[in-house]
């Protein structure tokens, strides 16, 4: 058990004959409860530790069962092992059983040993002195005796806490030297309901959120630590695979405008835990309750919090619990990166807004989506990014430390207003505000791309890979980004990479294809097109073929493409960068031209991408090119 904790039992004699009473334990929770831990933790030791756990074929009573002798053996098994394994720093202070047993002691002298006046011991007749009747103590002096014996004891008992609060303290600053790095892994919904997972993994984003804004800890983006939702896997491995020190689990329980959060921070290289604690709260009182916990677990791993990130805590600021419910809503379906999800979230986003117009969190939520909805072509530049713009400026109305509010505004800024400078102040201002947000970082990469920055959009997207490693997304956009650097063995490395995270993933292989065609392995490039194609239906992945086929000299089909994406599938948002970018490849280059003038005008946001773009090489040449750059306004 982890220091200053009590054993997780109490043992039972039997009253006839002296044996150890064993109980049976039907259930995961009441193991659980048996351990003072979670399901989740004792489902782990029974997989990867061997805990004692049966399972039931034929009755009707659960699934499980155990007995409480056996996970008392197994548990101080375990216990003998890790203090083997940890060394002294490791070993437990049973602090209350020592103050008792220090206090019986004291009181036990008190009371059965006396000194006399000529120097002998009496004693209260139990041993085998006799008393001497001449040597009596007189009353006064006896009850001095007393005082100093009670002194002695309070004493003995303020050295003992002294040494246990040594010895917490001293436990306390080994963790913190060593925790640096944490995850969150998906809260748990105990609801039953799988209608509510949405609420359980919006609480973890919250979560994370929350750490992710002090700067002394690397936090793990939610994109990576969602892979491991239902995975049962060694809490070592875990953390080996996102590179981290200690995860936080965690349970949620809804129960109508009724939160119980129950979180635990475990050191992933001992299995040790470090802490843990249960919330229970009304739902209005829920941003302010992330922020507590995000406290209790800097204060357990003794993490630096600056004086500026503990202004930039969690809002105290009630919030309606149908508000915040669309919220969660609104997160969930962003999450799913598809365009039916894109579309749910604005409208739950809209849904929080009005039935809080002072909720900051819902309006920055919206924001993000419109910029992914303008960024994907979803809906027209025109229609989406004023809005996005709106958006965020409310939400830092009501919330100036709103790091998610600046990078909308920020992506808003560079994509469509081409306001670079804005974009940049922007960028800054969240990254300061949140450190640990890879999306951020992300943002500010395709920024730096943007105005001709390579190196320094290699480097946020490596810091964004580095906050969330297994995103693919991310994975796949640093591939894309050496590639603009013109450093293709590493975009070759990347984009496979990303692969092998996923080999279904279509941007994975359109950043491996527009890679073989940087390379000009020209047969490659299209059968990496061609099976991004075959995975996603986003017009990018449509472009990437065209130009493949047109690099690769196969006129006909290359034309082909232009044409179908001119008729606009699935009336989408078609850049007109796509189709100029393709004619140059052709060599037609006054409808190159003529196409990106088009996308000028209609604020394409693609053709932000100017500057960097090998897809742009056939046509640098041209003065026309060094014209189009100085109309678009790019920072010289």
């Amino acid at each position: 058990m982890p220091s200053g904790e009590q054993s997780p039992w109490n043992s039972h004699l039997a009253a006839s004959n002296g044996e150890r009473f064993t109980r049976r334990l039907d259930s995961w929770k009441e193991i659980a409860s048996h351990f003072n831990r979670s399901e989740k933790t004792v489902r782990r030791w029974e997989e990867n530790e061997g805990l004692p756990v049966h399972r039931l074929l034929h009755e009707k009573r659960g699934s499980v069962y155990a007995y409480s002798d056996e996970l008392e053996a197994w548990w101080e098994s375990r216990q003998s092992h890790n203090s083997v394994r940890a060394g002294p720093l490791n070993q437990e202070l049973h602090q209350p059983e020592l103050e008792a047993a220090f206090a019986e002691t004291a009181k036990s002298d008190a009371e059965t040993f006396v000194p006399t006046l000529d120097g002998t011991s009496e004693t209260d007749g139990s041993g085998t002195e006799e008393r001497s009747p001449g040597s009596r103590v007189p009353t006064q002096r006896r009850q001095v005796i007393f005082i100093i014996c009670g002194l002695l004891a309070i004493v003995g008992i303020i050295v003992v806490l002294a040494v246990g609060r040594f010895r917490s303290s001293a436990l306390q600053r080994s963790s913190s030297v060593k925790i640096r790095s944490l995850a969150v892994l998906p809260f748990e919904n105990l609801s039953g309901d799988t209608e509510q997972e949405y609420f359980a993994d919006g609480m973890t984003a919250e979560l994370i959120t929350e750490l992710a804004k002090i700067s002394s800890i690397r936090v793990i983006s939610r994109t990576s630590v969602m892979r491991y939702k239902r995975l049962r896997k060694p809490l070592a491995d875990i953390a080996r695979e996102l590179n981290v020190d200690a995860v936080v689990e965690g349970e949620v329980l809804r129960s109508q405008d009724l939160v119980r959060v129950t979180a635990q921070l475990i050191d992933a290289s001992t299995d040790r835990h470090l802490w843990s604690e249960t919330y229970d709260r009304d739902l209005r009182d829920v941003v302010s309750l992330q922020a507590d916990v995000a406290q209790s677990i800097a204060s357990a791993i003794g993490a630096r919090v600056t004086p500026a990130e503990d202004s930039h805590r969690g809002s105290t600021r009630r919030v309606d619990p149908e508000a915040y419910e669309a919220y969660l809503r609104g997160r969930f379906f962003y999450q799913k990166r598809t365009t039916a999800g894109f579309n749910k979230a604005a409208d739950y986003f809209q849904q929080s807004v009005r039935i809080d117009p002072r909720f900051a969190e819902a309006y920055a939520g919206l924001a993000k989506t419109y910029d992914i909805l303008g960024t994907y072509g979803i809906l027209p530049p025109n229609e989406c990014f004023p809005k996005a713009t709106e958006a965020a400026g409310k939400a830092l109305q009501l919330d100036d430390t709103l790091s998610e509010a600046y990078t909308a505004r920020g992506i808003a800024r560079t994509m469509y207003a081409r306001d670079w400078s804005g974009a940049e102040r922007d960028f800054q201002r969240a990254i300061r505000l949140n450190p640990n947000d890879a999306d951020a970082h992300h943002a500010h990469a395709e920024h730096l791309t943007n105005v001709g920055r390579a190196e320094g959009a290699i480097a946020e997207m490596e810091r964004a890979r580095e906050l969330d490693p297994l995103s693919l997304p991310v994975n796949g956009t640093l591939g894309r980004t050496y590639r603009d650097a013109r450093r293709n063995e590493e975009a070759d490395v990347q984009c496979r990479k990303t692969l092998e995270l996923d080999p279904e993933f279509a941007l994975g292989h359109w950043c491996l294809g527009v890679t073989e065609v940087a390379e000009k392995r020209y047969t490659e490039a299209v059968t990496e097109m061609q099976r991004a194609n075959a995975l996603g239906a986003a017009p990018m992945y449509t472009w990437g073929l065209g130009y493949a086929y047109a690099a690769s000299g196969d006129r006909i089909r290359a034309k082909a493409i232009i044409e179908y994406l001119k008729k606009r599938p699935d009336n989408a948002y078609i850049p007109a960068y796509y189709i100029a970018s393709i004619c140059g490849a052709l060599g037609e280059k006054d409808l190159a031209f003529t196409w990106l003038q088009r996308a000028y005008a209609e604020r394409d946001p693609v053709i932000t991408y100017l500057l960097l773009d090998p897809f742009m090489d056939s046509l640098r040449s041209d003065p026309r090119f060094d014209a189009l750059v100085r109309q678009v306004g790019f920072p010289q």
